[in-house]
């Protein structure tokens, strides 16, 4: 806490924020993170891996890095954004379809690469150096001093950051953005490409060269960096994108409804442990 109130405070006497902001910053009694595990039932009904969330209140840095992500070149906002670009495309030759996904990618990302593909977004802010400097060292505090609870021992997180961290989408976005601009754009691979999309971690592409070449593209962007990896999977006639069925017909693309297997329109009960808002309205409401 000591350190984020000098912040603040420093903030505060070089006029970056105001003394509403500083006090809205400012929390003063300070709730210790837990971590919980859901279960990816998508991937096994018999033993799901864990989804490891440690849950976290809105941040200040949300609010800056969320409106930058947006801009990169192939953001995709939602399911809705994705059909309108895709009713655009007209094919005039062969592709293939794909989709890449990156591993853990949250919890995948060094601090320092992170911050650095940061900066670099930052500065295209315009900025003062002052101003950007306050930023980058919230995001510090909140890389490097996260910390939370499991069972009865205290952990730190040593890289990526938590899911269930509110900046965490915006900053996952924004290093994906700098590594597509840095390395991916720029490949030689890339001249393949017809249409890059992407929605934080998951990426649809039309691939206008073979499957070796494919498959050269995968090698050479699981190379780039020792803890982001790909995984993909790639069709000629359809592929699974969001919630989103994309199919390729005779050089026509057609989407309908995607739903897993898993996929349930199940009501709470009413004495659930749930927030009550997500109880179903018609159950009859009783005091316990």
């Amino acid at each position: 806490m000591g350190e984020i109130n000098d912040c603040l405070k420093e903030a505060l006497e070089n006029q970056i924020i105001d003394q509403e902001l500083k006090n809205y910053l400012t929390i003063e009694f300070p709730r210790t993170p837990v971590l919980y595990i859901t279960p990816k039932i998508h991937e096994s009904l018999t033993d799901p891996p864990g989804r490891p969330i440690v849950w976290g209140i809105g941040t200040f840095l949300d609010k800056i890095l969320n409106p930058i992500a947006k801009k990169s070149k192939s953001y995709i906002q939602d399911t809705t954004d994705f059909l309108n670009k895709l009713e655009a495309i007209k094919l005039e030759s062969e592709v293939i379809l794909v989709s890449f996904d990156v591993i853990s990618l949250y919890t995948s990302i060094e601090h320092d690469s992170g911050i650095k593909a940061i900066e670099k977004k930052l500065n295209l802010l315009g900025i003062s150096v002052i101003g950007k400097t306050f930023l980058i060292r919230l995001l510090e505090i909140i890389l490097r001093r996260s910390y939370f609870l499991f069972g009865d021992t205290f952990y730190s997180q040593k890289r990526g950051t938590a899911m269930g961290a509110n900046m965490a989408p915006a900053y996952a976005n924004l290093v994906m953005s700098v590594l597509e601009e840095d390395l991916v754009y720029v490949s030689h691979h890339f001249r393949h490409v017809l249409v890059w999309w992407r929605y934080i971690d998951d990426v649809f592409f039309l691939w206008k060269g073979t499957e070796k070449e494919l498959e050269d593209f995968h090698q050479y962007l699981n190379g780039i960096d020792e803890t982001i990896k790909f995984t993909v999977i790639s069709s000629r006639t359809d592929i699974q994108f969001l919630d989103v069925s994309v199919k390729l017909n005779s050089g026509e693309l057609t989407t309908t409804l995607f739903v897993k297997e898993t996929d349930r329109n199940n009501l709470l009960v009413y004495d659930s442990q749930h927030p009550r808002n997500m109880v179903g309205h018609h159950s009859k409401v009783t005091d316990r």
